[in-house]
């Protein structure tokens, strides 16, 4: 892979079956881009296991999952 010297603030976003390789492709970017994974599964798992029904948590999840995506576009522009 080539090297990336600077890359400007970019979301990169995901989508597909389950068991299509979303996951392993993110990790995999991560560790060649050194850049954070926000996931979806993990904060709709802590949601369960805070108690709320599955059927409440799907837009919940993206939402929180945005706050910190936001937060590190931002520190990111404010670096380049």
């Amino acid at each position: 892979m080539t090297e990336i010297t600077k890359m400007s603030p970019t979301l990169i976003v995901l989508s597909g079956l389950p068991g299509s390789g979303k996951s392993m492709l993110a990790e995999s970017l991560s560790r060649a881009l050194s850049v954070p994974i926000f996931s979806i599964d993990p904060i709709e798992a802590a949601m369960w296991r805070a108690g709320l029904a599955k059927t409440e948590t799907g837009v919940a999840a993206y939402e929180v999952a945005q706050v910190p995506s936001s937060d590190s576009s931002q520190h990111l522009a404010r670096q380049s």
